[in-house]
């Protein structure tokens, strides 16, 4: 059967592939300890309150804000 690959060929494209999975999950574990440090950062601002955006400069138009004609 000229179509089959040998069970060693096999069996070394599976072990490629796991070594390529464990280093991908290296990764992905590293970028998520990022992560979780950065939103301990991120925490104490929050817990402050939301911040209140100012208003824009200049007279405010609310003729369009869906008021009785």
């Amino acid at each position: 059967m000229a179509g089959q690959i040998s069970m060693e060929a096999a069996l070394a494209a599976c072990r490629e592939r796991m070594g390529e999975l464990v280093y991908e999950s290296v990764l992905l574990r590293t970028k998520v300890k990022e992560l979780e440090a950065e939103l301990e950062q991120l925490r104490p601002q929050a817990s402050a309150g939301p911040e209140t955006i100012p208003p824009p400069p200049g007279p405010v138009d609310r003729s369009g804000l869906g008021a009785a004609e």
